[in-house]
Formats: C-alpha cells, sequence, structure tokens
C-alpha cells in the first residue's frame, strides 16, 4: 500500500550566526509556535520523531495518497503571502515577528554553506516553502 511521507528536518545554524544570546532564545519561541501551520496539515498523519527530524506518514490507495500529496503541494508552492490570510490569522502576528524577519532577511547571505541544491534555491524563492527553508525548517516529501 502506498505511503505519502513527509519529513520535517531543523536546522537553525543560520539562525544561529544571524542572532545572538536571547535574540536566538526569541526567535526559536516563535518558530515554535509557527511550526502549527505544518502541523496542522498533517495532523491527521502518523507521527514519529528523530532527533531534530519529524517524520509523517499518511497510508492508502493510491489515488488517495496523490490526493494527499497534491493538497500539500499546493499549499507550499503558494506564494508567501498566502500566511497572512485568515485561515492563518492566528499566527501573523509570528509570521511578522522581528526575530523570524531578521533571518528571513539575512538567510540568502548563507547560501554557500548548505550542501543541498534545493533549500540553496529555496533560500532565494517567495512561496512557503522557502518561507520555511530561510527559517531553518527543511520539508521534504514523497510517495513510497
Amino acid at each position: 500500500m502506498p505511503k505519502f511521507i513527509i519529513e520535517i528536518h531543523e536546522n537553525t545554524d543560520i539562525a544561529k550566526n544571524i542572532l545572538k544570546g536571547w535574540q536566538y532564545i526569541m526567535y526559536k519561541q516563535a518558530l515554535g509556535i509557527l511550526m502549527g501551520i505544518i502541523y496542522k496539515a498533517v495532523k491527521k498523519f502518523e507521527e514519529k520523531k528523530e532527533g531534530n527530524k519529524r517524520i509523517f506518514t499518511e497510508e492508502g490507495d493510491q489515488e488517495y495518497v496523490e490526493l494527499e500529496k497534491k493538497k500539500f503541494e499546493n499549499f507550499m508552492f503558494s506564494e508567501e503571502s498566502e500566511l497572512n490570510k485568515d485561515k492563518f490569522r492566528k499566527y501573523k502576528n509570528t509570521v511578522n515577528n522581528r526575530w523570524l524577519q531578521k533571518v528571513i532577511r539575512q538567510a540568502h547571505k548563507y547560501k554557500k554553506t548548505i550542501p543541498s541544491k534545493a533549500i540553496r534555491a529555496a533560500l532565494g524563492g517567495s512561496d512557503v516553502f522557502s518561507f520555511f527553508a530561510k527559517l531553518g525548517v527543511y520539508i521534504k516529501w514523497e510517495i513510497k
């Protein structure tokens, strides 16, 4: 039976280089709140945690799994402005958090330190996937 697998990996090294001391602590708190957006999208999936990586799995027939993947991709590749719409209004203040925005504005400077070409490209994008990549949250999904 096919499985739709989403891996969410947190790597806040870029933020550690940009923010100092208490700023980094404030960033981590805001990032934790913001992760609720992604966790809301996959709340019905089975969850497994491995260190700083979370793996969400949903099993079903091929058609169902493809539909879930398409819905997730539509969200991830929608414009970053999507996060300011009504359905995410409880996260609006967090999306515009001062320390998150500072990391987003300066993340592109660290492109050379990222080994993955996809993540390097995302650091320059303007979609939801890129928004999270700039904050150090790398998301990978596939159907197995």
